[in-house]
């Protein structure tokens, strides 16, 4: 009565012929570096330059840009010739971002593109609402070759700190550009400059692990003594990043074993708050050896064996045990009176022999 069902396939709709390729768009052009079809595309419509669109830089961030400033980014040297002979301003930021191409181009280490932006003039100091600069890009990102294009023609040494920029060469140590920080000490650079927490070059490069780096530091020069805002201390850092070499090397210099941050916490703390476990557990073995005291407290009352028995490391907390029952072993409560810890008493007098009277009988 109603026939035989239709299946969906006959249902569908039937294209005409074969689908046309789609349009090129200009910022696909520049994307794939089709400079034929871009300099077609700008012919015809030279409005293109004044479009704006939004582009991820990062994750989570997106720039309004327009398509000079997307060929800073991902297009090449030609393609950015191509649109300023065209009429693009080099010197326009983003709004409201304020990235301007010399910074976008350090940004994705395209060499060629900023000595072209440098010889017409752009500016390589140009900072945006993040104070981020076209050095300061280069050395987060790692591009050796732009930071020192950057560094022989003058680019400004960032030496402050923002709130979420870290200065050149604390952003090159802490993510472990040694070549980068080697060119900026050479250009000027201060060894121990520090960001908005107080965390140095080296502060950085032992927590993260850079320990080639941290060496290469401390032959420089940088200063073992610093902690930062936390007080946390380049031995807790140190800790952090696994660094057994360098831990002993901080204690050689005379960095204070049994010192503590702000929360109370001692180097031997930091041993179990690392997720070095292998490394922080013989860095423990040689701070228990130069005297670490196994008995201080943290401001949540715990001792160096509370905490790794807290964070379930079985092997750091025997460790630590055997180490408290060593009779040997200094005690912080036991050892030193009170007195002689807060600096009021400076001297410790020997006692007098305790003189004992013979037994026998007493005249009465």
């Amino acid at each position: 009565m109603f026939g035989k069902p239709r299946t969906i396939f006959e249902n569908a709709a039937r294209p005409p012929g074969p689908l046309a390729p789609p349009p090129v768009d200009a910022w696909k052009a520049v994307s794939s570096d089709d400079l034929k079809a871009l300099k077609k595309l700008l012919g015809d419509n030279p409005a293109l330059l004044r479009e704006i669109r939004r582009v991820p830089i990062a994750h989570r961030q997106l720039v309004e840009m327009n398509l000079l400033h997307y060929a800073a980014l991902v297009g090449s040297k030609e393609a950015v010739e191509m649109l300023d002979a065209c009429g693009a301003n080099i010197h326009a930021p983003t709004a409201p971002d304020g990235y301007t191409p010399a910074i976008l181009a350090a940004r994705a280490g395209k060499l060629a593109t900023l000595e072209f932006l440098k010889l017409n003039g752009a500016n390589l100091d140009a900072q945006a609402r993040s104070r981020a600069t076209a050095l300061n890009e280069a050395c987060t990102r790692g591009h050796a070759a732009c930071a020192h294009f950057l560094l022989e023609n003058k680019a400004k040494i960032k030496d402050s700190a923002g709130r979420f920029r870290l200065p050149d060469i604390v952003a090159a140590a802490e993510q472990g550009h040694r070549e980068i920080v080697e060119d900026l000490l050479a250009h000027g650079a201060k060894i121990d400059t520090r960001d908005s927490a107080g965390r140095s070059a080296l502060w950085w490069a032992l927590y993260r692990g850079h320990h080639d780096l941290a060496q290469e530091l401390m032959d420089r020069g940088a200063d073992t003594s610093l902690s930062d805002d936390d007080g946390m201390t380049m031995l807790m850092a140190a800790i952090m990043g696994g660094g057994t070499d360098s831990a002993r090397r901080l204690l050689d210099e005379g960095v204070p074993v049994n010192e503590g941050a702000k929360s109370g916490d001692t180097a031997l703390h930091y041993t179990a708050y690392s997720n070095r476990k292998a490394a922080a557990r013989d860095i423990a073995v040689l701070l228990l050896e130069r005297g670490a005291w196994t008995d201080i407290k943290n401001n949540q009352g715990e001792t160096p064996a509370d905490s790794s028995r807290r964070m379930r490391d079985g092997d750091l907390t025997r460790t630590i045990e055997i180490a408290e029952k060593d009779a040997g072993r200094p005690s912080a409560q036991n050892m030193i009176p009170k007195r002689f810890m807060d600096g009021t008493c400076r001297t410790v007098k020997p006692m007098k022999p305790l003189q004992l009277k013979p037994r026998g009988k007493t005249n009465s």
